[in-house]
């Protein structure tokens, strides 16, 4: 459906989005609608159940957007009383009666869960509002407790949500719209290439578009409100399932010398040490760490290097050198231990690490006396960030304009250094421009630009919306095609003007070049680039890409992109290029992740 890369890494995606015709969803009983009782549950996958008793029904609200097959796989239950029949209807009409055979504990088995095992027959639901019902067929018993349900559908789009009418999709926004007719040639379309994955991650951008045409010069970038009446707001950011996105710890020895789940290694089989005063005992941890070809920064970032010892009876030394992207071992650092001092700190400078190669840590402990010696754990943690360090670059009435630098940006060393009224300001990490909300003293980002060519773009706030979050944004500049996070290197952001609208030139480290001008007003944002020089042969250069986010419709930062005017095609669906020179990335549904984030529009101009 999207294109397989050269990579075992993509191609496995694929392989696993391919094969995915089906969705099987899962619906927690305690969010589902009625008056039942919520018990908690250890053992429950939300730590929640619903009691339900004779006379109780447990309902599922099914809102269906186009005609459907789903299959009911059956629901998790617990059970401490006689047997009984659970029925299933769909609409008033049986679908299934379910035998639940008695078990009795004194009430220890309300948190020993079961399958139902599914239904035998298939639904088939016309578009429109259905009710999926559960009760009990019987006045003598306790009844159960049901922990969730689970449905298969053949939509693999559709989330929890969106089945379950929490949120609403408006599909008529995917309808193709009256445009003039077109008499541009097939060479002057830009070609869309699909470079997007399968994720858990709500805040890892897995949707890549990128455009490429062998001599663009200018395009245009426009952010909007979500075209849907809507009130949802959300703006928090949702880490669950983010287990991809870099931790601050980067590895734990724990009561073992081993840490299969980041293939870090010690040449000891054991943490409990006899050590005896005639020889030192040296061991080496070796490890491996992600950096910049991942998209993170843990094999540049500095390191914090600890061992916490459980048990020792008389003083010891632990000396540590390491070597990393150096292959020469650092100089030797001792700290000294004793029965009231059982933790050591190292700390490493930025730039060790490698992420090429296996780096090592060495250590040799020598002790005066015999002695049992216990490890309790051996950790290394990213250091500290420092956070922002905000720059003033210009400010007026209406005005705002920032450089921030980050500690610790990605990219470094590399950096970017603007340049206003003959001032330089190096070592910048990105910029924001902000505008004074009309009739207000307020004001309201609309624009940022990062080093690494990633910009962000917001419309202007609308009367009573205090703040709008970034969602989809765009990549400004030429970019790798593989890289799994694409970047486009900013070296110098030379500023012609701040007022009214803010031009600027920008030069990337490979020569490249671009002007941008940023325009921003009561009713419109506009990033407009033109002047585009590409230092390299641009045919399979992209010089812009689109990047976003998706999970399942409901809980995306894009769900659909329209060519040209076309009938909008889902986000993820069958193609893999496009050609066109007006694109349209939106969402027809409703999502709980960064509800209002903008719309974004791309439009080859020349």
């Amino acid at each position: 459906m999207f294109v397989c890369w050269k990579s075992i890494f993509f191609l496995f995606l694929c392989l696993k989005y391919l094969l995915a015709e089906t969705s099987e969803l899962i619906f927690e009983a305690e969010k589902q609608p009625g008056n039942l009782k919520v018990h908690s549950r250890s053992n429950a996958s939300n730590k929640k159940v619903v009691y339900l008793l004779p006379g109780k029904t447990l309902r599922l609200d099914l809102c269906i957007a186009n005609n459907s097959s789903l299959r009911m796989m059956g629901f998790r239950y617990s059970i401490d009383g006689k047997a009984t029949v659970v029925l299933v209807n769909i609409d008033n009409q049986q679908l299934q009666s379910f035998s639940i055979s008695g078990h009795s504990k004194g009430g220890e088995l309300w948190n020993v869960f079961r399958d139902s095992g599914p239904a035998r027959k298939p639904l088939f639901l016309s578009e429109g509002i259905h009710f999926l019902d559960i009760h009990i067929n019987s006045n003598e018993t306790q009844g159960i407790e049901i922990d969730h349900l689970t449905i298969m559908t053949d939509n693999p789009y559709i989330s929890e949500d969106l089945m379950s009418c929490r949120l609403s999709c408006f599909h008529e926004l995917d309808k193709a719209e009256p445009v003039k007719k077109d008499h541009t040639r097939r060479s002057d379309l830009v070609t869309l290439i699909q470079r997007s994955f399968p994720t858990k991650c709500a805040e890892q951008d897995n949707i890549d578009i990128a455009f490429i045409h062998a001599s663009v010069k200018k395009y245009r970038v426009t952010p909007s409100y979500p075209r849907f009446d809507s009130m949802l707001n959300n703006r928090g950011a949702m880490f669950k399932d983010c287990f991809s996105i870099s931790q601050s710890q980067l590895w734990l020895l724990k009561g073992k010398p081993l840490d299969p789940e980041h293939n870090v290694v010690m040449n000891i089989n054991s943490f409990v040490l006899k050590l005896t005063k005639s020889r030192l005992y040296k061991f080496i941890i070796f490890f491996p760490l992600k950096g910049k070809m991942s998209g993170v920064i843990d094999a540049d970032i500095g390191s914090n290097f600890t061992v916490k010892l459980k048990k020792i009876s008389r003083p010891l030394y632990i000396n540590m050198t390491y070597n990393g992207r150096n292959s020469k071992l650092s100089e030797l650092q001792h700290r000294k231990f004793s029965p009231r001092t059982l933790k050591g700190v190292w700390s490493i400078p930025d730039f060790t690490w490698s992420e090429s190669n296996i780096n090592a840590i060495f250590l040799i402990l020598v002790s005066d006396e015999d002695q049992l010696v216990i490890i309790d754990e051996i950790s290394l943690v990213r250091r500290p960030e420092r956070g922002e360090t905000v720059k003033p670059l210009y400010q007026s009435l209406n005005t705002i304009l920032e450089g921030v630098n980050v500690d610790f940006w990605w990219r470094r060393p590399k950096t970017m250094s603007v340049i206003l009224e003959g001032t330089k300001f190096d070592n910048i990490d990105f910029i924001r421009l902000s505008k004074r909300v009309l009739g207000s003293s307020d004001t309201s980002q609309v624009f940022v630009l990062y080093q690494d060519g990633n910009a962000r773009t917001l419309p202007p706030l609308l009367h009573g919306v205090d703040w709008l979050p970034f969602g989809s944004s765009v990549i400004l500049g030429p970019t790798n095609l593989s890289s799994f996070r694409p970047f486009a290197d900013i070296e110098v952001f030379k500023i012609v003007r701040v007022e009214p609208t803010l031009i600027a030139v920008i030069q990337y480290y490979d020569n490249s070049s671009a002007n941008i001008e940023v325009i921003s007003n009561r009713t419109q944002t506009q990033i407009l680039v033109y002047n585009i020089s590409m230092a390299s042969v641009s045919t399979f250069l992209p010089f812009i890409r689109f990047r976003s986010m998706w999970i399942k419709d409901g809980l995306s930062d894009v769900d659909h992109i329209k060519i040209d005017g076309d009938k909008g095609l889902h986000i993820l669906s069958t193609w893999r290029i496009l050609r066109a020179r007006n694109v349209r990335f939106y969402r027809s549904c409703e999502s709980k992740h960064l509800s209002m984030s903008p719309n974004i529009k791309i439009e080859i101009l020349k």
